[in-house]
C-alpha cells in the first residue's frame, strides 16, 4: 500500500484542521445538492413554516409571559394609577358589579395585645366573569272568550306579529344565528352543534331556512342600502377570484 509522503510530513494539528475544512466543505455541497433538488422536483407552492404557524398557536404561552403576569397582578382597584405600559386596561365602569364582601372572623379582630383591631379601608380588586348564553322557551298564552248568553261569539287574543309564523323561532334567536353566521363567521353546522351541546336539536336545513327567511325580511333594507350606494360616482366591492367549476364555454380552472 502506497503511503501520501506529503501528509506524513503534516503535523497532527494540521491534519485535523484539514479534516475539519474538508467536513466544512461537504456540509455545504450536500445543503446545496438538497436545495438544488427541492427546487427542481420540490412543491412549488408556498409552505407555512413552522416559525410561522406559533403565531397560530394560542395555547403556547408569549416569550414575555413574566412582564404580561406581572401586569395582570400589577393593580385591580379602579381608583388607583396603574402603569401605561405594559398595563391592564379598567374594566368598562358600565358593567354590573356584584360585590363579594370578605370579613374576618371575630375572634381575628382581636390584636395580640388584647385590643380589639379598628377597620381602617377596603382593599379592592375586580375579576371579570361571564354567564353563559341563557336559553329559555316563551310561552304564547293567548286569552279565549265566549258569550255563556248566546254562545255564538268567542273572541281570541292576538299575538304580536312574528318575524316567521308557525315558527319555534324568536327575534332573539334569528338575530342570534344572523349575527353568529355573518358577523363571527360561524357555519350553521357548528352553531347546530353549540346548540346540541345544551340539549336542543335543531337541524341544519331548518337554521338555513330561518336564514333565508329573514334575507326576504331584511330584502326592503337591502334595496335602500343599494339605492344609497348607487347614489355616489365610485363603489367599492370585493373583487376576491373564485373557481369556476360548470359553466358554458369556461374552462374547469377559469375564474
Amino acid at each position: 500500500m502506497k503511503i501520501n509522503t506529503a501528509y506524513q510530513a503534516k503535523s497532527k494539528e494540521e491534519l485535523l484542521k484539514i479534516i475539519s475544512q474538508q467536513s466544512q466543505q461537504i456540509d455545504t455541497l450536500t445543503e446545496m445538492l438538497r436545495i438544488y433538488r427541492y427546487r427542481q422536483f420540490g412543491n412549488k407552492s408556498e409552505k407555512i413554516s413552522s416559525e410561522q404557524l406559533g403565531i397560530f398557536n394560542e395555547a403556547e404561552l408569549p416569550k414575555n409571559i413574566d412582564t404580561i403576569k406581572e401586569a395582570d397582578e400589577e393593580i385591580h382597584v379602579a381608583s388607583y394609577t396603574r402603569k401605561k405600559t405594559p398595563g391592564r386596561k379598567p374594566l368598562p365602569a358600565d358593567l354590573p358589579r356584584e360585590q363579594r364582601i370578605y370579613d374576618l372572623n371575630e375572634d381575628e379582630k382581636k390584636c395580640a395585645c388584647g385590643h380589639e383591631l379598628k377597620h381602617i379601608k377596603d382593599e379592592t380588586s375586580e375579576q371579570l366573569e361571564i354567564i353563559p348564553a341563557k336559553v329559555f322557551v316563551i310561552q304564547h298564552v293567548r286569552k279565549k272568550y265566549a258569550c255563556k248568553h248566546c254562545e255564538e261569539a268567542i273572541k281570541t287574543a292576538a299575538m304580536p306579529p312574528q318575524p316567521i309564523p308557525r315558527s319555534i323561532a324568536s327575534p332573539g334567536l334569528l338575530s342570534h344565528v344572523l349575527v353568529s353566521k355573518f358577523q363571527d363567521h360561524l357555519p350553521l353546522y357548528r352553531q347546530e352543534q353549540m346548540l346540541r351541546r345544551i340539549g336542543i336539536d335543531i337541524p341544519r336545513s331548518t337554521l338555513s331556512l330561518w336564514v333565508i327567511r329573514c334575507a326576504e325580511l331584511l330584502t326592503p333594507m337591502m334595496d335602500i342600502i343599494h339605492k344609497n350606494i348607487m347614489k355616489y360616482d365610485v363603489a367599492y366591492s370585493d373583487e376576491t377570484t373564485i373557481q369556476v367549476l360548470k359553466e358554458p364555454s369556461k374552462g374547469v380552472q377559469s375564474k
